[in-house]
């Protein structure tokens, strides 16, 4: 009995760490693979998939590939993925494009996306990220959601981002509810005060952006901070923010916020 139930645990940990290849390779449970992993030993879960990736058979590799994005490794998961050959490559586009947006290669994300019908989700997500957010925003009102198991918060976060600098100030307050408490908390509050500044309460707008700003330095506390400071119309105080924060949207808006400034002067 005592050895039936050892092979039946050991089987299903298998099965976690290493599922078939699903009609939709990027739609896969995560926190499964973690899960499973976490009792069979990251090493040894690793070593399993290596050596049944280095078969070449593509179901082995696309589970070598999901299990590096479950614990957020998107350069070894974009090197399985290499390992595919070209017939399969294209099915597994939204993997790939999703380790270049987690990595941040957002604009690189998006020319893969190019290729494949099934992309309007991530492509709304990286159009955010990327200040296209007019773009961003007609795309994420006529497409559903990512699944449960997929970028869900980052999502939710994008899109309320998106709406809000769209002038949607209402849906982008849905969005940002959907979000939850989870992720980065200077970005909720930095968005919330987008959003508020979308219906027009600079005063919301300015505490919600005073919270993002002191938190701890980041892409969205500096966000916040470059934006407190273009409300002062003060030209010398959102220039001494260049030298705090450099690369991202931060660098984008930083730009915008003195040619602003300097035309308005």
């Amino acid at each position: 009995m005592i050895v039936r139930c050892a092979i039946a645990l050991s089987s299903a940990i298998t099965v976690a760490v290493a599922p078939l290849a699903a009609k939709e390779p990027a739609d896969f449970d995560r926190v499964a693979i973690v899960n499973a992993s976490a009792l069979k030993g990251f090493d040894a879960a690793e070593e399993a998939l290596l050596a049944a990736a280095s078969t070449a058979e593509t179901d082995s590799i696309i589970a070598l590939a999901q299990f590096y994005i479950a614990h957020d490794l998107w350069v070894e998961a974009l090197a399985a993925l290499k390992r595919l050959q070209a017939d399969d490559a294209p099915r597994l586009i939204p993997l790939a494009a999703e380790c270049d947006y987690r990595l941040g290669r957002y604009a690189k994300a998006l020319e893969r996306l190019e290729a494949t019908p099934a992309r309007e989700a991530l492509e709304a997500m990286a159009l955010s990220r990327l200040g296209a957010y007019r773009d961003a925003a007609a795309i994420f009102s006529r497409s559903p959601p990512l699944p449960a198991t997929r970028l869900r918060t980052e999502y939710f976060l994008t899109k309320a981002e998106a709406l809000a600098e769209a002038g949607d100030a209402d849906g982008a307050a849905d969005a940002l509810a959907a979000a939850g408490e989870a992720g980065n908390a200077a970005r909720r509050r930095y968005i919330l005060g987008t959003v508020h500044a979308a219906r027009g309460d600079q005063s919301r707008s300015r505490a919600a952006h005073r919270a993002a700003g002191r938190s701890d330095v980041d892409e969205w506390s500096m966000r916040a901070r470059l934006a407190l400071a273009a409300m002062t119309g003060d030209v010398a105080a959102v220039d001494a923010i260049r030298l705090k924060w450099r690369g991202g949207a931060f660098e984008r808006e930083l730009r915008l916020s003195l040619g602003k400034l300097l035309v308005a002067a």
